[in-house]
């Protein structure tokens, strides 16, 4: 009968690990899908990020098709200086302002250029996180696979001391 005790304490210190070995799955289980919804947020900015940098080159190529237009009008006044030479004082001073327009049009694209390099940066730099928190997904997952493989190991010490025990009480019954 001792040892019967003994293998159902030993059952019974056997069913608490695997009870804490659950709990433990469970908590894995948790973090797993909290670095799930933590993937799922960097993708989404990740996303903005893009449409902000699609934004970004949209404003960049309407400024230049400006700039292209402007350039089209100080050609066109340049040919009107060359024809008009009484109007080349008027026309001069038409051409320095459109200049000006231009070079104000081509710091707002150096601007513009800046912050798609500053967005494609953050851009990188959020998919390395996300590509970081895959790595931990990734690692979770094989820590719950151990605790699942752990956990299958004590039920089959739990069956072995089962069949002790019941092989235990079979031997005793007769001595009765």
């Amino acid at each position: 009968m001792r040892t019967v005790r003994a293998n159902m304490r030993t059952v019974q210190a056997n069913m608490r690990t695997v009870q804490a070995n659950m709990r433990t799955v469970q908590a894995n289980m948790r973090t797993v899908k909290a670095n799930m919804r933590t993937v799922q947020a960097n993708m989404r900015t990740v996303q903005a990020n893009m449409r902000t940098v699609q934004a970004n080159m949209r404003t960049v190529q309407a400024h230049m098709r400006t700039v292209q237009a402007n350039m089209r009008t100080v050609q066109a006044n340049m040919r009107t200086v060359q024809a008009n030479m009484r109007t080349v004082q008027a026309n001069m001073r038409t051409v320095q302002a459109n200049m000006r327009t231009v070079q104000a049009y081509m710091r707002t694209v150096q601007a513009n250029m800046r912050t798609v390099q500053a967005n494609m940066r953050t851009v990188q730099a959020n998919m390395r996180t996300v590509q970081a928190n895959m790595r931990t997904v990734q690692a979770n997952m094989r820590t719950v696979q151990a605790n699942m493989r752990t956990v299958q190991a004590n039920m089959r010490t739990v069956q072995a001391n089962m069949r002790t025990v019941q092989a235990n009480l079979r031997r005793q019954i007769p001595a009765r």
